[in-house]
C-alpha cells in the first residue's frame, strides 16, 4: 500500500509538470567550483531530512546514497550532506555520478526551499514577470 501512495504521488508530480510547467528558468553554465559537491540537501517524500536514522536508511536502501556523508546541521535542524566523490575540487565519478548530482540544478529544488548557493554560477530566472500574471 504504501509503494502505491509513492507511486501516485509520484504520477501526480509528473501531471503537474507536463501541464503546468513552472515559470521558472535554470540559465548559465557550471563552473565547476564544487559548492553543490559540498553541501547538498536531500529530500524524502517532499521533505527535508532531520534524523540521521532516515538518512542511514535511505542509504541501505538506495545505493548511490552511498556515496554521501553527513556534513551538518542547519540552524533549522536539517542534515545536509557532502559527496565522498569530491576529490581534488572534481568528482571522480562524473559520467556516472548518482542521479541527484546529474539533475542538478533543478526547478523543483526551489519548490520545496532549495536555494542555489551564490558563488553557484547557475541563476533561476522567472520565464514571465510578475508584472505579466498581474495584467491577466
Amino acid at each position: 500500500m504504501r509503494h502505491l501512495a509513492k507511486i501516485l504521488r509520484y504520477l501526480n508530480k509528473q501531471f503537474y509538470k507536463f501541464f503546468f510547467p513552472s515559470n521558472l528558468k535554470i540559465e548559465g553554465s557550471c563552473s565547476k567550483c564544487g559548492t553543490c559537491c559540498k553541501k547538498i540537501f536531500i529530500m524524502i517524500d517532499d521533505k527535508s531530512v532531520f534524523k540521521e536514522e532516515e538518512f542511514y536508511r535511505l542509504q541501505r536502501d538506495i545505493l548511490s546514497y552511498r556515496y554521501f556523508a553527513i556534513a551538518g546541521r542547519e540552524t533549522s535542524g536539517e542534515l545536509y550532506f557532502k559527496c565522498n566523490l569530491f576529490k581534488d575540487n572534481q568528482c571522480s565519478k562524473y559520467k556516472n555520478r548518482p542521479l541527484i548530482c546529474r539533475k542538478y540544478p533543478s526547478v523543483d529544488m526551489l519548490k520545496y526551499g532549495g536555494v542555489l548557493n551564490d558563488s553557484c554560477s547557475y541563476k533561476m530566472r522567472a520565464r514571465k514577470s510578475f508584472d505579466f500574471f498581474l495584467k491577466e
